[in-house]
């Protein structure tokens, strides 16, 4: 047999561009939303407690107002705006090879990782994604103890579905 190793161009190589991904579910904007007005309250009940702690004191409050207002205000702005960015840019590809997640608003990341480094998978709740009816898929690829993907944003039947799947996908691979 001869050893073959064509060259291939950059201008012929197919571009993420041409993935069409898969958005996650609509609830999960809803579930984004209510963890950032979640974490504005707490930092708004913060806030006020150290306000409230000064007034015993000497400190000049309106200082304090002057500085924290327009910080809490920026930070939350920011946290909603970031929310719904990062919602809108955010989906997911399975291919015939690997599974395609991209995420981000300012920082942008596309993470590809082929079935055949896949350690194992698993699907994660937390308390607000199970509020709203929704699932995390996590994957694992080898040298390391956090998920290297994670997918939010599914329905517990769509991240079993998946889970079922990189699984027939892993042990397909292992054979070959």
């Amino acid at each position: 047999m001869e050893f073959k190793n064509d060259q291939l161009f950059s201008q012929e190589i197919p571009t993420l561009r041409e993935i069409h991904f898969e958005k996650v579910e609509p609830s999960y904007y809803t579930a984004r939303i209510s963890g950032s007005l979640l974490f504005s309250l707490i930092l708004a009940i913060v806030l006020l407690v150290f306000y409230w702690i000064g007034m015993d004191s000497d400190v000049d409050q309106s200082r304090f107002l002057k500085i924290a207002l327009p910080a809490y205000i920026l930070l939350t702005t920011f946290l909603f705006t970031s929310s719904v960015q990062n919602f809108r840019r955010m989906g997911y590809a399975i291919r015939e090879r690997d599974l395609v997640f991209k995420r981000g608003w300012l920082w942008t990341s596309n993470i590809i990782v082929p079935y055949k480094r896949i350690q194992h998978s698993e699907v994660y709740q937390n308390p607000i994604e199970r509020m709203f009816g929704l699932s995390k898929l996590k994957i694992y690829t080898a040298g390391g103890a956090s998920s290297d993907l994670s997918i939010p944003g599914l329905t517990p039947a769509k991240a079993e579905h998946l889970i079922n799947f990189i699984t027939i996908k892993t042990n397909a691979d292992e054979e070959e």
